[in-house]
This record gives C-alpha cells, structure tokens and sequence, in this order.
C-alpha cells in the first residue's frame, strides 16, 4: 500500500481511486480525452463568441451610419421645406404629411416622423414602391418615447420590427429618423447557426 501510495503521487496520471472524483474517469486515457475536449470547447466556444460579437458591432456601426446619413438628408430637406424651398410635385408648399414623403436622400426601410409637442404629425416608411405614412401601431410607439439628442438607440416599431432611431431637435419640432434591423438581425442568427453547426461539428470529430 505504500508503496502504491508513493507511485500515485510521484508519477502523473496513476491515482488512487479512492482519492478519484466520482465525475472524473479512472483511466488516464480518457481523463486525458476529457482534457482534450474540455480545451477543445472553451477555444470554439471563445472564438465563435468573438466572431459573432465583432460582426454585431460592425453591423452596428454600419446602422448608426446610415442613420446619421439619413437624419442629416431628413434635416436638410425639412429646412428646405420650412423655408418654401421643397416643391417638386405642387405648385405651392405643400402640407409637412405630404411633403414627407417627397423627402429624397432615404433607402427603403427607412423611417422618418416629425412630432410636435410630442404627437406625430407626419411620417413616411419608404420601401420599392411608393413612400407611406406609418401605421397607427408605429406612430403610437413613437409618440411613447421620450426623445432627447443622444446617440441612436433600438427601439421596437410595432409590426414593422426593430428599428436603429435617431432624432433631431428643430425648435418645437423633433425630427426622427429610423434605420430597420431587419436585414442585420437576419445576418446574426445566419452567423449565430453557422458558428454553432462549425462548433459542433468540430467537437464530434475531436
């Protein structure tokens, strides 16, 4: 016994079992499997963490720029519309409800409002075809935020889905301008189920 004893401690992987955890397996060839593929984890779990995480903040990035663009064309067209400037289809100025969705300068999926004293008084989704206005469900989300200059933020806009929004102070009036993630969201989960099928994959041949 003493000799065993001396064994176990001066060479590695020859243990007592009576010392083993219950968990950990007898032999050293699978202990050292189990090693092999607990390193094997931790490595493709971090590194599909990573992937995924740098492609969401790039998508992120990519948003926000977009919606800086699109606010700087939504305020430079609302200027022009203030001063009388933004008549491309009427002969005279026309109604902000209608001006809005004349605004140029707005990819589709774009979302654009103008709320006075906090209410909305006009807005435009733009798609292919035809601009129109914002669904009931849209405008009430919009009306419940409380808007303030800021860096863009999501926001959920009712049917319409998850929205990167931004706004803009014009005295009395607050400019809003909304970037969809639809498309983003759909690159993620794409990534997120590549990255655990690559995951998986990996540990069943290790």
């Amino acid at each position: 016994c003493w000799i065993h004893a001396s064994i176990a401690g001066i060479i590695p992987g020859v243990s007592d079992d009576r010392n083993t955890p219950r968990w950990l397996p007898r032999s050293l060839r699978r202990q050292l499997l189990l090693g092999v593929l607990v390193i094997v984890t931790v490595v493709l779990v971090a590194v599909g963490v990573a992937s995924v995480l740098t492609l969401r903040g790039y998508v992120t990035t990519m948003n926000d720029a977009q919606v800086a663009k699109s606010l700087h064309a939504f305020t430079h067209s609302y200027d022009r519309w203030r001063k009388g400037e933004h008549t491309p289809a009427h002969a005279t100025t026309p109604p902000i409800a209608e001006a809005l969705l004349e605004f140029p300068g707005h990819t589709p999926g774009n979302l654009i409002a103008v709320l006075h004293d906090g209410v909305v008084v006009a807005s435009a989704v733009f798609s292919e075809d035809e601009p129109r206005p914002a669904p009931p469900g849209v405008v009430r989300a919009i009306q419940a935020q409380k808007w303030v200059d800021g860096p863009p933020h999501t926001l959920k806009l009712g049917r319409l889905g998850s929205y990167r929004v931004d706004c803009s102070i014009e005295g009395s009036d607050i400019l809003v301008v909304g970037v969809s993630l639809n498309l983003a969201n759909q690159i993620i989960a794409r990534k997120n189920l590549t990255t655990t099928i690559l995951v998986s994959t990996a540990l069943l041949v290790t």
